[in-house]
């Protein structure tokens, strides 16, 4: 599940995915899930170079990492 909340130059992705597999790739944004009891509410904000040239990238970790939640 992705929300996605859009301003000028940055986006916001929340998804409930496994946290290392978004930084895998080398996302930044990645926030640490603040409260230990939900470690599958991940958040990530992309930037706009991130979502123009890296939208593949964040494709495949997360199709990863919904793999790796079934499995």
């Amino acid at each position: 599940m992705v929300f996605l909340q859009d301003n000028r130059t940055a986006a916001l992705a929340k998804q409930r995915r496994v946290r290392i597999r978004l930084t895998a790739p080398g996302f930044a944004g990645v926030k640490i899930p603040r409260n230990i009891n939900e470690p599958l509410n991940s958040e990530l904000r992309l930037s706009e170079q991130d979502w123009r040239y890296r939208v593949q990238d964040f494709i495949r970790a997360s199709e990863a990492a919904a793999l790796k939640m079934m499995g």
